[in-house]
């Protein structure tokens, strides 16, 4: 693994500018899959008067919207640290991350509420074998570029194309889930449950809703803790304890406390420590520092680990 120099740490490169090239690629793909999306929407939701399709139409083309500023946005969150900016651009991406995660929450409450408006006014009556067959495709060519997204997230440590991956998934769900709920209603139209045919497609976006509404909520307030500069959850830090202690107990290093900071992709890691006795090799002090950081970046590839020593 190649590896850069960057304000006295030493921080994992396997090929950033490459990272950054795969990043705007997929996200690239999303705006133009949005683009694509929202055009054939909006002709069919005029064309069929459907209220679901219209609704979907316009979360595609603020979606659109968010993803082309991602895509100018990008090659900062690769710029390295410096004396004026200690983080990077990496608050950037987490304002970016909660911003985009706000507009999904909006969007489902949005949803919620036009939901429950035409519940309470006796469903929807349209042409459902034409809008579930338009939702089976959309759900289809979805899930396509779902997978397609889903391998970028793994590719890069990037939180954005992570909050794309949901923005995607939540499409499969909500296209899949009208599909069958027109269709369902097509087919219950001509029997006694005739009277439930206008609600399905309403019950079924609720429960796509109450699917996709805890995650979109976990990542939300995740940038916010981000931007704040708040530690990371427990998990995080039991990982980061897991991998140091060991490590530093090797060199005779006692761990007293972890401050963890993390915003957007990259992550600080100091551990404060101290020895038994009174004095400290700073070649060991060193070898350990660069152990702990090569371990910690095999888990996260923008971490800075440092030893800071405490007296005991």
């Amino acid at each position: 693994m190649k590896m850069e120099q960057t304000q006295g740490a030493v921080m994992p490169k396997r090929s950033r500018n490459q990272e950054l090239q795969t990043e705007k690629r997929f996200l690239q793909l999303s705006v133009f899959a949005d683009v694509c999306f929202v055009v054939a929407e909006l002709l069919f939701a005029f064309a069929s008067h459907s209220q679901s399709v219209l609704m979907d139409a316009a979360y595609d083309g603020a979606e659109m919207l968010m993803m082309a500023a991602a895509v100018c946005l990008t090659p900062l969150f690769y710029r390295p640290i410096s004396e004026k900016y200690p983080f990077g651009y990496a608050q950037v991406e987490s304002v970016f991350t909660a911003v985009k995660s706000a507009m999904m929450l909006s969007v489902m409450a949005g949803l919620t509420v036009n939901v429950i408006q035409t519940m309470l006014s006796g469903g929807a009556h349209v042409a459902y074998g034409a809008v579930s067959m338009f939702q089976l495709l959309l759900g289809l060519v979805s899930l396509c570029i779902l997978g397609v997204m889903y391998v970028g997230a793994r590719k890069v440590a990037s939180p954005i194309l992570q909050t794309e991956w949901m923005a995607w998934r939540l499409d499969v769900l909500y296209s899949m889930g009208m599909a069958a709920a027109f269709f369902g209603a097509k087919v219950l139209k001509d029997t006694s449950l005739a009277w439930m045919a206008p609600y399905v497609d309403q019950v079924v976006a609720l429960l796509v809703v109450a699917f996709a509404l805890p995650g979109a909520a976990k990542m939300f307030f995740g940038a916010v803790k981000d931007i704040f500069l708040f530690a990371p959850d427990e998990k995080v830090l039991e990982q980061v304890k897991g991998i140091c202690e060991p490590l530093l107990q090797a060199y005779g290093f006692e761990p007293v406390f972890y401050d963890v900071t993390r915003t957007g992709r990259r992550m600080w890691v100091s551990v404060y420590f101290h020895t038994e006795g009174d004095v400290l090799s700073l070649d060991c002090m060193r070898q350990a520092s660069k152990e702990a950081q090569k371990h910690l970046c095999e888990k996260w590839d923008y971490c800075v680990c440092e030893l800071v020593p405490e007296q005991a």
